[in-house]
């Protein structure tokens, strides 16, 4: 747990501050060597542990790799996106923060509905199609609002937020599903553990790298 917290508060460090401290200086290179050196040792003590926090063994399942690979790239980019377009609708569009979240409604509303729908697709189909078509309109979604620019209104982004709030919600339960059921029933717990933490490291790298991306280009441009 230790090395965990270790490892990630060095690397998040570094990407929030790179900018500020420059990418070249020693304190940012030091903090993301050091985050890796973290992380290598920390893979070491699991290998060895009786107990391990993370079982590395579980990776060996294709569907468990595959599952949690694809649930950590969706949650980085749904971090993303749930930092910059609140802050989009308030800074730039002139919204509320109560306005804001009642507009962010497609997005969160449709994850609700798409995810029991998800689940019992991948009953009658298997886990693959509905992770297919989740993934396809996620991939929609973020391309729609990548062309946002400061002219862009409400109006064009509630539909973009609702096809990826819909693909999101079905995919999610089928990959919860296809990574739970490549592991034995004896390491769920152990698992399902794996799997959260992993989908919480995607929303926290999501953040930290795309905030450290938006600051950079923001100051570059302003100095221009």
């Amino acid at each position: 747990a230790a090395l965990t917290a270790g490892g990630l508060t060095a690397i998040t460090l570094a990407l929030i501050q790179g900018s500020t401290w420059g990418w070249g200086s020693a304190a940012v290179i030091g903090l993301l060597a050091g985050g890796l050196v973290i992380f290598g040792a920390l893979a070491a003590v699991e290998r060895r542990s009786a107990h391990p926090i993370f079982d590395f063994g579980f990776f060996r399942h294709r569907n468990f790799t595959g599952a949690t690979s694809t649930i950590f790239v969706i949650d980085f980019s749904f971090g993303a996106m749930l930092l910059f377009l609140p802050s989009y609708l308030q800074e730039i569009l002139g919204y509320s923060a109560i306005e804001t979240g009642a507009l962010l409604l497609p997005l969160t509303g449709l994850m609700v509905v798409a995810s029991p729908l998800g689940g019992r697709i991948a009953a009658r189909t298997g886990p693959r199609p509905p992770i297919a078509v989740g993934l396809t309109l996620m991939a929609v979604a973020i391309f729609w609002i990548s062309e946002l620019s400061p002219s862009t209104d409400y109006g064009d982004l509630w539909a973009p937020t609702a096809i990826m709030g819909f693909g999101i919600g079905l995919a999610l339960t089928p990959m919860n599903l296809a990574a739970m059921n490549a592991v034995s029933r004896d390491r769920a717990g152990a698992a399902s553990g794996l799997l959260v933490t992993l989908s919480g490291l995607g929303a926290t790298l999501g953040v930290a790298v795309t905030g450290a991306i938006f600051t950079q280009l923001q100051a570059d441009r302003t100095q221009e």
